[in-house]
């Protein structure tokens, strides 16, 4: 995707003045540097308000001036008033409602900064087709696996396609969850990292379809390595490594039952004997005071060892070869 290099921007240095000053989408390249502003003062957020023409961003570094937020206040009393979810977020790509934006973002690194309450930090939202490449988020802070205390690092929401590659999300041991993939089609990952959650999952998932992991670790995390509610379709996992999480994964729904299909997982305890642990709850209640039973099939769930995969994004692919394993390495948890 063709990106404009900062320095020849209106409004340079500050990146906050290009951005309020861009006439057209634009994928801006920070040409290596680091860029600093403060609070959340474009509608909600750092950079970008909703409908900007910042579509992406390139080759540099961000982050929030520390302590610089206005915000703290707010979203304290909201968090303890145990209300809504938090909407402060770092960067947001997505002009929003409509899904016409292709955001793209390579080789950027943002690290979260101290501002007395939880924040969200990379949102791909209403987009299509967003590309995701060598992205590294860092230490975006929360407080809970569930709303208002779950932010996430890298939230995809109400999006198409979006693909992610070699990118590390880093919990620091306080972040809520890495990745939330909400209301959104057909998201896949591609050799990323999850990492080290202080209080919720790995991945995230909400009233989404067909996601596809290939070649990912989930290592760390406070919770599962990877959370799944309501999601439908097939969930795709190619080549896993679960190490050190709560539990492996999570399935609930208290709607269509998703496939599960897991291929060749490597996961802790299986040079031991120890079986891979999904947790299948007997009853979802999310949103509350809602309670209905899980309504996930056991016999959704699959594992599968010793094939090879070939394709690609969005679960395109076919698997030659294997040999399926659910009967002698699958644990289903229950409570």
């Amino acid at each position: 995707m063709a990106t404009t290099r900062i320095s020849t921007l209106p409004g340079y240095p500050s990146l906050r003045s290009v951005i309020n000053a861009l006439s057209t989408d634009t994928v801006i390249d920070l040409e290596g540097g680091t860029f600093q502003d403060s609070d959340f003062s474009m509608g909600g957020n750092v950079y970008t308000y909703f409908g900007g023409k910042l579509i992406g961003l390139v080759n540099g570094s961000t982050a929030q001036k520390p302590n610089s937020s206005t915000h703290a206040a707010a979203v304290n009393a909201q968090v303890a008033a145990n209300s809504g979810t938090v909407q402060e977020t770092f960067l947001r790509l997505g002009r929003g409602i409509v899904q016409t934006t292709q955001a793209y973002v390579a080789d950027l690194t943002l690290i979260a900064t101290a501002q007395g309450h939880i924040y969200n930090g990379i949102n791909i939202y209403w987009c299509t087709d967003a590309l995701i490449e060598r992205l590294t988020v860092k230490g975006y802070p929360g407080s809970a696996s569930y709303p208002p205390g779950e932010t996430f690092q890298f939230n995809n929401f109400h999006s198409i396609r979006t693909v992610v590659k070699d990118s590390l999300f880093d919990g620091i041991g306080v972040t809520a969850s890495n990745t939330g993939n909400n209301s959104s089609v057909t998201m896949t990952y591609i050799r990323c990292q999850f990492l080290n959650t202080g209080s919720g999952h790995g991945v995230a998932h909400y009233l989404s379809s067909d996601p596809t992991y290939i070649d990912c670790l989930f290592s760390g995390n406070a919770k599962s390595g990877a959370n799944f509610e309501k999601v439908t379709g097939t969930i795709t996992m190619v080549n896993p490594t679960f190490h050190a999480n709560q539990v492996n994964m999570i399935v609930d729904t208290d709607g269509p039952s998703a496939v599960v299909n897991i291929y060749d997982p490597v996961w802790d305890g299986m040079d031991t004997g120890t079986k891979f642990k999904i947790l299948r709850h007997n009853t979802y209640n999310y949103p509350p005071p809602a309670v209905d039973a899980n309504k996930q099939l056991v016999s959704g769930f699959h594992i599968f060892r010793g094939g090879t995969w070939s394709g690609g994004e969005h679960g395109a692919g076919t698997y030659v070869g294997g040999t399926e394993t659910t009967s002698t390495d699958l644990q289903v948890v229950t409570n």
